[in-house]
């Protein structure tokens, strides 16, 4: 078998692939296993980094504003 990950845009690995055959492709680094620990780091210069991720902070639904409006009432009757 084959192991290789798989990079995306800034070099950083979007996936693990154990292959039967080789492959010869500038996104796909052969890895001596399949270690998905690989997944989310940036390969730079033979050399796994750590990446740091933005929190992506989701909007409020409509059903959590009107939850929060509730939760405000009851907190005033009391």
């Amino acid at each position: 078998m084959y192991n290789y990950a798989q990079l995306g845009s800034n070099n950083i690995c979007i996936a693990v692939s154990q292959l039967s055959n080789e492959v010869q492709a500038a996104n796909m680094i052969s890895i001596d296993s399949a270690d998905y620990t690989l997944l989310g780091k940036r390969y730079n210069n033979g050399i796994w980094e750590e990446v740091e991720t933005p929190l992506l902070v989701q909007p409020a639904t409509q059903q959590d504003k009107i939850e929060a409006g509730i939760d405000y009432l009851i907190m005033l009757s009391q």
